[in-house]
C-alpha cells in the first residue's frame, strides 16, 4: 500500500505539473499581440478608476500583465501628445476625420488663387470657412517660425501675402505714434505742424488722426495711446 499510495501520488503531481504548464502556454498565448478593442475599452475603463495603477488596471484588463498594461499606457499616452499638438495648426472645430494634410489644404488654395486670382481668402468665406482659418493660421505659423522654408516657397510661389493691408496700416500707425513721442520729447508737446520739414509724414499723420477722430474712426486703444502723451485733439492755430 505504501509503494502503491506513492505511485498514484508522484502520477497525480506529474498530470497537475502538465495541466499547469499547458495552462500557461494557453494564458501566455492569450495575452501576447495586439491589443484587442474591448482590451482597450477595458484599459480606458480602468485608467478612469485606478489612475496609473498598472496592477489595478491589468486586474480590469484580466488578460494583459502589470508590465504590458504599463507599455500599451506609454503608448497611448504618446499617441495622444502626438495628436495634441497636431491640431495646433488644425482648425479646432474641424472633425478628426474631416481634416486634410498640409498639401491638400494647399492645392486647394491653389484652385482658390486661379478662380479669385488672389491669396486672400476671406475669413467669412462661406464656400470654404475651414480654408480661410487655414490660411490664417499658415500667417501665425509664419509669424513664429514654424513653416518650413518649402512651405514658405510654396506658398510665396503662388503670391501669397503674410501682412494684410489691415496690419500694414496697423504697423505704419504704431510707428508713427513712436515717431511722436519722439517729437514731444524733444519738443515738449506733440503740436506738430502740417508741413513739418524734419518729417513731413509725420505732421500729415497728426492732421489725418485728428479728422479720423472727428469721425469716430479711431479705436479707443488708439485714443487712449494718443491722449496718453498729450495728443491735442482740436488742432493749434498757426497750421499745427
Amino acid at each position: 500500500m505504501p509503494t502503491a499510495h506513492k505511485v498514484l501520488v508522484k502520477t497525480g503531481e506529474s498530470a497537475l505539473s502538465r495541466q499547469s504548464n499547458t495552462s500557461d502556454r494557453s494564458s501566455t498565448k492569450e495575452i501576447s499581440g495586439t491589443w484587442s478593442e474591448a482590451e482597450h475599452k477595458l484599459f480606458l475603463q480602468g485608467l478612469e478608476q485606478h489612475g496609473r495603477k498598472w496592477k489595478k488596471i491589468a486586474a480590469v484588463v484580466g488578460t494583459r500583465t502589470n508590465e504590458q498594461v504599463r507599455t500599451h499606457a506609454q503608448n497611448y499616452f504618446a499617441k495622444l501628445e502626438t495628436l495634441e499638438s497636431a491640431k495646433k495648426l488644425e482648425v479646432e472645430d474641424e472633425p478628426m476625420m474631416c481634416r486634410m494634410s498640409w498639401d491638400e489644404r494647399f492645392q486647394q488654395l491653389v484652385e482658390y488663387k486661379e478662380q479669385n486670382r488672389h491669396c486672400r481668402v476671406p475669413r467669412k468665406c462661406k464656400a470654404n470657412s475651414q480654408l480661410a482659418t487655414w490660411v490664417k493660421n499658415q500667417r501665425t505659423a509664419y509669424r513664429k517660425n514654424k513653416l518650413s522654408a518649402e512651405q514658405i516657397r510654396s506658398l510665396e510661389g503662388i503670391g501669397f501675402v503674410w501682412v494684410l493691408q489691415k496690419q500694414e496700416r496697423s504697423v505704419v500707425w504704431d510707428k508713427r505714434l513712436e515717431e511722436l513721442k519722439q517729437y514731444r520729447q524733444a519738443k515738449g508737446d506733440c503740436k506738430v505742424p502740417h508741413r513739418c520739414k524734419a518729417n513731413p509724414q509725420l505732421g500729415e499723420w497728426v492732421s489725418t488722426q485728428r479728422k479720423a477722430y472727428k469721425k469716430g474712426k479711431l479705436s479707443p486703444e488708439q485714443i487712449r495711446s494718443l491722449e496718453d502723451i498729450g495728443f491735442v485733439w482740436k488742432p493749434p492755430r498757426g497750421g499745427h
